[in-house]
């Protein structure tokens, strides 16, 4: 009966420490995994601040892009104008200068005699 006392209390005393080293081992490998998480996770906020830095960098040159954009269309348009302005310019230069040939070819006469 000792006997036996004896080795229930050693199978005893084994499931206990088995169970202590498996709470061990459970709560080591629980906090590694913590650990690895916290890690990771230190890693996203890092990798999101610098999006956010990047997005708001973007941000800005794209209203920079935009402005410059506006200022563009704004010269476009004022080439556009002096283009057309030119043009007229020239027609209407050209156009004097045709008729003012059309007259000179066609009757010869001497300047001092025009009107």
């Amino acid at each position: 009966m000792v006997y036996q006392a004896r080795k229930l209390f050693q199978a005893c005393d084994s499931i206990e420490r088995l169970t202590r080293n498996n709470e061990k081992q459970h709560l080591d490998t629980w906090h590694k995994q913590e650990k690895k998480v916290r890690e990771l996770w230190a890693k996203c906020q890092k990798a999101n601040s610098k999006l956010r830095e990047e997005i708001l960098f973007l941000k800005k040159e794209n209203e920079t892009y935009r402005e410059m954009e506006g200022h563009f269309k704004a010269l476009y348009e004022e080439n556009k104008a002096l283009k057309e302005n030119l043009e007229n310019l020239q027609k209407a230069t050209s156009g004097g200068a045709e008729a003012e040939s059309a007259n000179n070819s066609s009757s010869p006469v001497d300047p001092r005699q025009r009107p």
